[in-house]
């Protein structure tokens, strides 16, 4: 009798055992389990993110991306002509750059209740987009508070869309410049950068942004024959200065 129930017990033990290390391994296994759905989770969440980091990097002005040829911004809603400057025969080609209508710069300062009305110039290499700059005309000395304010305001839109900047200046003034610049703001969007500031010459101002994408033109550069020319010509100058130099 003794004996049977030796048996019994140590057969509810081993039973009792084997549950607790089959729960222990389905713990272990549910555990695995939820690890890899958080990795495959941040995996995802990530990627989306890298995604929408590049996106917002081809982005130059308004519906305009980084790599566009000039036809092609011209025919943007950010950079087209309205239809009294059409009628006009403005012409805002200027070769290297092309620059929205003085009616855009207009509305765009009603609009976000700027100071002074931006000139916005898109720029090309190799046809490709791969510079915005928006600027105002000199003003005087007196002026560079509303300056700076213009600069706040671009600042904050930006801000809305690519969020904290990497450098924020609140103040303004004369004393502050720096080779005739203040930087007001800056960001890094992957390989765009956007300098907001004010620009001084011969002692008057002007806000000047800067939207640039580093990565174009993706074309490379083919020298044309005036070039070669020219590159030929400083090539025969630079060898006679050292023939003729120590």
């Amino acid at each position: 009798m003794k004996y049977l129930f030796y048996s019994i017990l140590c057969f509810t033990l081993v039973s009792i055992s084997s549950c607790e290390s089959k729960k222990s391994k389905l713990s272990v296994e549910a555990d695995e389990e939820l690890d890899q759905l958080m990795e495959k989770k941040e995996k995802a969440y990530n990627e989306d993110k890298t995604k929408k980091f590049d996106s917002l990097s081809l982005i130059a002005w308004g519906d305009t991306k980084f790599g566009m040829t000039k036809q092609e911004v011209k025919a943007s809603e950010a950079f087209k002509l309205e239809k009294q400057e059409k009628s006009a025969g403005l012409d805002m080609d200027y070769g290297d750059y092309y620059i929205t209508g003085p009616k855009k710069g207009s509305l765009l300062r009603s609009l976000y209740n700027l100071n002074y009305s931006p000139e916005i110039k898109a720029y090309f290499k190799e046809d490709e987009l791969y510079l915005v700059t928006i600027e105002t005309l000199y003003r005087n000395a007196d002026k560079i508070e509303d300056l700076a304010n213009d600069c706040g305001i671009f600042t904050k839109e930006f801000m809305k869309k690519y969020g904290e900047p990497d450098f924020l200046q609140t103040k303004a003034s004369v004393l502050d410049f720096n080779n005739h610049q203040l930087k007001i703001s800056s960001f890094s969007i992957g390989t765009k950068e956007i300098w907001v500031g004010l620009i001084e010459k011969d002692s008057e101002y002007k806000y000047y942004i800067t939207i640039e994408n580093k990565a174009f033109p993706k074309k490379k550069h083919i020298p044309t024959e005036e070039e070669l020319r020219k590159q030929k010509e400083q090539e025969a100058k630079n060898k006679e200065l050292r023939d003729n130099s120590f």
